[in-house]
């Protein structure tokens, strides 16, 4: 019987893709596509990405996922170097995310209070205003907008506007593989980790891939939707810039 290895392999081959094309393709490390052949399973990140990368290869080469059996994968602790460079970036990015979007809150807020109290001095102005007879000699209900020394209500400003996008990550019971594009430039790669939230600022787009998606909580702009799949799967999702946010 022919093991699942092989299986994928023979699938790759017969359609004539390279390691490096499946893997530009489906977002699989090479490393992690090679040890999916070679059935080494003990090289993959543990048993979610192993289950959910198997679905991912097989799907992209056609092969049935009723012919793919369950793995296991053995326990133990694998440690994973980040790049000092990424996970500087990722910090900071997710400090300024957080002051960017308490500044909105202050700035709407004050906003909002300081104009409904001019609002309501205005109105009370206006609620003063004597009764004067009309040049018809009826009483006049209101004092009529074009009176001299009437206060004239100036219309609010409009909404605060933000043209981009601002992507938050949080990860919830487990760790994911990431992978994060930033307005068609790659800016992350590596794992976001249990209670670890990662925040991505863009002009224009922010592309995301998820090796473990039930894991990870998404909010865009400040709203929250969710997980984008269940746990295993391999989500990648495009979000855009909105006008007016």
């Amino acid at each position: 019987m022919v093991g699942i290895g092989a299986r994928l392999r023979k699938a790759r081959e017969e359609k004539g893709y390279s390691l490096d094309q499946v893997a530009e393709e489906t977002k699989i490390r090479v490393r992690y596509l090679q040890a999916l052949e070679e059935e080494a399973f003990d090289q993959l990140p543990g048993q979610v990405y192993a289950r959910g990368f198997l679905q991912t290869y097989a799907r992209f080469i056609e092969v049935p996922l009723s012919e793919i059996p369950p793995v296991v994968v053995p326990d133990k602790v694998r440690s994973v170097t980040f790049s000092s460079g990424l996970k500087e970036r990722a910090y900071i990015r997710h400090v300024y995310g957080r002051i960017f979007k308490a500044a909105i809150v202050c700035g709407i807020t004050g906003f909002l209070l300081i104009n409904g109290y001019n609002l309501l001095v205005k109105i009370g102005e206006v609620g003063e205003q004597p009764v004067v007879p009309s040049q018809t000699g009826n009483l006049s209900e209101t004092p009529s907008p074009n009176t001299p020394g009437t206060p004239q209500l100036e219309p609010a400003s409009g909404p605060v506007q933000f043209t981009g996008v601002i992507i938050e990550l949080r990860a919830t019971s487990d760790r994911s593989w990431l992978s994060v594009s930033i307005d068609g430039r790659q800016d992350f790669r590596g794992f976001i980790t249990k209670d670890e939230t990662l925040t991505f600022k863009g002009e224009r787009k922010i592309k995301i891939t998820l090796g473990n998606a039930g894991v990870v909580e998404v909010w865009e702009n400040g709203i929250p939707i969710g997980v984008l799949g269940k746990v295993g799967d391999v989500v990648t999702r495009e979000f855009s810039a909105n006008q007016v946010n």
